[in-house]
């Protein structure tokens, strides 16, 4: 069970600490769990139900109202608004709190019903990349636990594979032969997973590698199959070179080869190469790989 700070619920919902302790008293809105040294926190449930709460106050309710709710009334509201007044905000809120709670099902609903009504790009542009930028924000400050991180980004993973299954496949037409894959070491398979996505969609041919490729196996892949593009995504410090001496390196080892790497060490980077191009958000990674 988690344990938030009132600082952690400020930052999770929004509501100032101050105004939280007023609802508290003026409303009897909750009573947050103590420690035996007489610390205040909240438990996974009482975020939930703040988490709940706070939305629904942005979105025009009365806090004297919402007070006198339970936490049943409150959440039919919230299933209302997911069925009948559906809107991206109101998806990443649903995202937010069935991370919190491991709710697989509710994940799946809000999922499912985006690319229903709408379409598998919609839902990853306004819904999934948004969510994944809270999740990054929220990781940095610590507010939320590494276990319902792996939570989401695995269901994420899931659903990302199951869309690139989905692509028909024109065996006669290829664009770019491209090699796709994570440095050794690097694990967050997500945005690569969305190129893979993309590129597919732009009938590009896709040599899919995965997470942590050694050097030396990314050698002969490109020695057997002679791509055109390799695509890769570093997100954490390399321990024995910089991210730029890792460009230069594969840039000069691979020298046919059109580079694409993105991710949050190339924040960082200051090469300048001409077949090496940066990317600094997921949007453009998706941007770049549907116009190779």
């Amino acid at each position: 069970m988690g344990k938030y700070s009132i600082k952690d619920v400020e930052t999770l919902s929004g509501i100032q600490a101050h105004t939280l302790r007023i609802w508290e008293q003026r409303y009897n809105f909750i009573q947050p769990e103590r420690t035996d040294t007489n610390i205040r926190y909240y438990s996974d449930q009482q975020l939930i139900y703040i988490l709940n709460v706070a939305f629904l106050n942005q979105t025009g309710y009365k806090i004297s109202k919402l007070a006198k709710m339970s936490s049943n009334e409150i959440n039919d509201e919230i299933a209302h608004k997911l069925l009948v007044q559906e809107s991206d905000d109101i998806n990443i809120h649903a995202l937010h709190s069935s991370m919190i709670d491991f709710d697989e099902a509710k994940f799946n609903m809000v999922i499912s019903n985006s690319i229903e009504k709408n379409s598998f790009e919609h839902t990853v542009n306004n819904l999934i990349l948004p969510f994944l930028e809270k999740i990054g924000v929220l990781w940095r400050i610590g507010t939320i636990n590494p276990a319902q991180e792996h939570f989401m980004t695995s269901l994420i993973r899931q659903k990302i594979i199951v869309a690139i299954d989905g692509l028909p496949t024109n065996k006669e037409l290829k664009n770019k032969r491209c090699i796709l894959y994570l440095p050794e070491g690097e694990f967050h398979e997500l945005p690569l997973l969305l190129a893979s996505y993309k590129l597919k969609k732009h009938n590009h041919q896709i040599i899919y590698m995965g997470a942590s490729l050694p050097l030396l196996d990314l050698k002969k892949a490109i020695e057997f199959t002679k791509p055109e593009v390799l695509l890769t995504i570093v997100t954490i410090s390399m321990h024995d070179q910089t991210i730029d001496e890792y460009l230069d390196m594969i840039s000069s080892s691979f020298g046919s080869c059109k580079i694409i790497a993105g991710g949050a060490q190339m924040k960082s980077s200051l090469i300048n190469h001409p077949r090496v191009r940066k990317i600094n958000s997921f949007l453009d990674l998706l941007t770049i790989a549907g116009s190779l």
